[in-house]
């Protein structure tokens, strides 16, 4: 069985010694997301909020991860999923809505590929003060 540095998602192939294959697979290496961190997030009219967040401290999973931006009123909200994304950069989103005056807000991005989820903190705000 001979062995070579393979790139997450090749195609493996195991072949017997007269050349004909024996088995195949593909092979996926990578990481679970870390907790993204360092959520910051602004409002140009009080109305709507476009926020970003680092993936991590190491970054790369290697593998597909999706990020998603989770909302609510603090107190008696439902959660919320931001639908704009990308919007000031990589790992962004904007929330085009009327958002509540003098009410705080919680908000927590969710990190996910194949081989887990990662949740950041909960950064409370409320949009007067961004």
């Amino acid at each position: 069985l001979n062995g070579s540095k393979q790139q997450s998602g090749d195609n493996l192939v195991c072949h017997s010694s007269d050349g004909g294959i024996l088995a195949g697979s593909c092979l996926y290496v990578g990481l679970p997301p870390e907790k993204p961190v360092n959520i910051t997030c602004w409002s140009k009219n009080m109305k709507d909020l476009t926020c970003k967040w680092a993936p991590g401290t190491e970054g790369e999973t290697f593998l597909h991860t999706n990020y998603t931006l989770k909302y609510k009123l603090r107190w008696y909200g439902r959660d919320n999923t931001c639908q704009e994304y990308h919007t000031a950069g990589p790992y962004s989103c904007h929330i085009p809505k009327d958002l509540a005056l003098f009410t705080p807000y919680e908000i927590w991005v969710e990190a996910s590929n194949r081989l887990g989820v990662a949740v950041s903190d909960v950064v409370m705000l409320d949009i007067l003060d961004v």
